[in-house]
């Protein structure tokens, strides 16, 4: 874009929302989704990408949003291209955004670079809705039967026990291995709790390590059915960016290289990076993707009739809507599942609970 054809009476960035207001900050995935769906709408009628961000900027957003189209704005005054400025941005999904709107720049035709990227963009949003929405139920079940738990051990096992020992019953195994478990509970409950944090901290600031990321991939893997539900997540989310960044001109190496970073999964991550090393030796897409192990057993024969047909996009595009069928399908039983497995994990714990709590009582009435 020609910095010259911009005007010149807009203030500079830091005159209302400085550079480093940004700093530290990103627009969370539903302000960037709602931002591409915008601007799309508005290159599609014609209006100028910098007419665009200025449209776009005012009291109704978010500060981060107004300080990030800004930003924008102040990097295509000085002649930088769009995805230039977008390159210097924390956004989600930022080598995706950029490389779509690099191949829209190059090709002139930018409105449908923004129409993929905003499918794409949506696509995530939902998906990420649809798990949190599912998900929020056995949470909260999980965390109040997790409460429950505590209070019948810290607060009524101590009261009711103290009674037998003073009677002078004499105490069988069950109920002194909940009474001990109850004392160390009480005494030593925030080493406990610190050692929780420590551990979730050093997972969150360790998990770009290869070797961990490695371990926890083979870990979840592992896991049956959830196992083969989380591989089918990562080649779903895998090949719905390969499908958005193919129609959006990014050539196919590279869009490769792209949807590897954001399956999201370290082993489907290196399946794609190694097809995509082979593909730059000469081999066949398809054929390279089927040897690394990147494409699902369901979906193979899909993507080689399209090869064979000359329109491999369609069948990335047809690849990626019968893997989200199919992690639809996985998700509805899984949680499913999940409701009743909690519960009758709960009623065995206060089972177990009560029974520690009743046998000395039995024992009591067989000495009478």
């Amino acid at each position: 874009m020609n910095s010259d054809s911009l005007p010149e009476t807009q203030p500079a960035v830091s005159a209302v929302f400085p550079q480093h207001q940004l700093r530290g900050r990103k627009p969370t995935l539903w302000e960037l989704t709602i931002w591409a769906q915008a601007i799309e709408t508005m290159l599609a009628g014609g209006v100028p990408v910098y007419d665009c961000l200025e449209n776009l900027s005012g009291p109704a957003l978010s500060r981060t949003m107004n300080a990030f189209n800004d930003l924008l704005r102040d990097k295509l005054r000085k002649g930088h291209s769009l995805a230039q400025a977008l390159s210097s941005c924390r956004i989600p999904y930022s080598s995706m955004v950029v490389h779509m709107i690099e191949a829209g720049e190059e090709s002139g035709d930018l409105a449908k670079s923004f129409a993929q990227l905003s499918r794409f963009l949506s696509d995530r949003l939902t998906f990420r809705n649809r798990v949190v929405s599912a998900l929020a139920y056995p949470t909260l079940v999980s965390f109040i039967a997790f409460a429950v738990l505590l209070i019948l051990l810290i607060r009524v096992v101590p009261s009711v026990v103290s009674v037998f020992s003073e009677a002078g019953v004499p105490l069988p195994l069950p109920t002194r291995a909940l009474i001990a478990i109850t004392a160390h509970l009480r005494q030593w409950w925030w080493i406990h709790g610190f050692i929780i944090s420590a551990l979730v901290g050093w997972f969150y600031s360790a998990r770009r390590w290869t070797v961990l990321r490695n371990f926890w991939a083979a870990v979840l893997t592992a896991i049956p059915f959830a196992g083969p539900t989380i591989n089918l997540i990562a080649s779903r989310r895998a090949f719905t960016a390969l499908t958005d960044l193919i129609h959006a001109g990014v050539p196919t190496l590279t869009a490769i290289n792209l949807a590897a970073k954001l399956s999201g999964n370290y082993r489907a991550e290196q399946s794609f990076l190694r097809a995509a090393q082979q593909i730059r030796h000469g081999k066949p897409i398809v054929q390279s993707l089927d040897e690394c192990g990147a494409v699902p057993v369901s979906v193979a024969s899909v993507l080689r009739a399209a090869e064979e047909t000359g329109d491999l996009a369609a069948g990335f595009s047809r690849a990626a809507q019968l893997l989200a069928a199919l992690v639809e399908t996985r998700f509805n039983v899984l949680f499913a599942v999940i409701e009743p497995l909690l519960i009758v994990v709960m009623s065995i714990a206060v089972a177990m609970i009560a029974f520690a709590i009743l046998l000395p009582v039995f024992e009591m009435g067989n000495l009478i």
